[in-house]
């Protein structure tokens, strides 16, 4: 549950590793479709709110049933047995889960969290979201970092060329 937790919320905010590593229960709010989270971006001690919605959210709250409501990360340590324990879990571990599920699932052993930030980003300029918002749901401080991971086709920009309505009033 707590895989299922992290690896779905590191798809639906495009949180960094270590972000996802220093969450704090209390870093976690219920809002009315969902959770909040509170992000304290290590590359510049800032911090930043996310939501998360859908499938996500219910494997979050799965997680947070099973975890419990005591203070501490968000993120518990969990022994091979299947024993919580109550500190946190560190970026390698992260990494070691990561690579273990997505070998279960049969993906590429070249996986790594920053591909939830590039999916994330991906999908959200694919669906229309405007570069400013994904800019901010994945902390860049500079929207050229952002427009990085674009990688919509050259079709997508005639596209949106296409649907600009520029009157043409003929003279004579």
């Amino acid at each position: 549950m707590r895989d299922a937790a992290l690896i779905s919320v590191a798809f639906a905010t495009g949180m960094r590793r270590s972000e996802l590593a220093h969450l704090e229960y209390q870093d976690v709010a219920r809002i009315a479709e969902g959770y909040e989270l509170t992000i304290r971006q290590a590359k510049r001690n800032k911090l930043r709110t996310v939501a998360v919605y859908n499938g996500a959210r219910d494997y979050l709250r799965d997680w947070l049933v099973l975890r419990g409501e005591a203070a501490g990360p968000l993120f518990l340590a969990i022994r091979k047995g299947g024993t919580i324990l109550y500190h946190g879990i560190g970026t390698q571990a992260l990494q070691e889960m990561l690579e273990k599920r997505a070998n279960q699932a049969g993906i590429a052993q070249d996986i790594g969290w920053h591909d939830a930030r590039r999916t994330l980003a991906g999908s959200l300029l694919n669906q229309g979201t405007d570069l400013a918002t994904v800019q901010k749901i994945l902390g860049h401080s500079s929207p050229v970092t952002t427009a990085a991971y674009d990688r919509r086709p050259e079709e997508a920009r005639r596209r949106a060329l296409r649907g600009l309505h520029l009157p043409y009033l003929r003279r004579g």
